[in-house]
């Protein structure tokens, strides 16, 4: 009986260090690997997701005939309709907030690509270009990016000359 000791206490080791190891992992990780961990850590959901590629246009309504345009575009669809849903049906005058902390995250490309699918639906829409160093949205549209949103604030531009029709 006690020749066996070592060999039960190997074995129990063997079982339980590695699941030790492979829980305790999860307890201390540091990174966001899937969409419940961002619903789980904020309490809000997500509501869309979107797959990363290479695109020729940061429009991807542009290009319908392009697969991989096609399926950015479905997300998008499937975006609008969340938002839509979640605003309600009653509800006339929304505003979406699209935003980050950090440079480069696709604030641009959410929010143009986000406001071509309104439109699409025949919402009434408005895309404000709130980032006055690095404005990426009249350049998307190709618009004159000449009177902005802080000309109008400075009381430096009337609202009208501030809006820009794009189709």
């Amino acid at each position: 009986s006690k020749i066996y000791i070592p060999f039960v206490m190997a074995f129990l080791f063997g079982l339980i260090l590695p699941v030790g190891f492979m829980y305790s992992k999860d307890l201390v990780k540091n990174a966001v690997s899937n969409r419940k961990d961002i619903e789980h850590g904020t309490g809000v959901p997500v509501l869309s997701e979107f797959s990363f590629l290479n695109l020729t246009s940061p429009i991807i309504f542009n290009d319908k005939s392009n697969k991989d345009n096609f399926i950015l575009i479905e997300q998008f669809r499937h975006l609008r309709s969340r938002i839509t849903s979640l605003n309600g049906s009653h509800s006339k005058n929304t505003a979406t907030l699209i935003t980050s902390s950090v440079t480069n995250e696709g604030k641009s490309f959410i929010s143009s690509n986000l406001a071509v699918a309104l439109a699409n639906a025949s919402k009434k829409t408005i895309l404000l270009e709130m980032d006055i160093y690095k404005s990426n949205i009249s350049k998307i549209f190709g618009l004159p990016n000449v009177v902005g949103l802080t000309d109008y604030l400075n009381g430096k531009a009337d609202i009208k000359k501030v809006i820009q029709k794009c189709d």
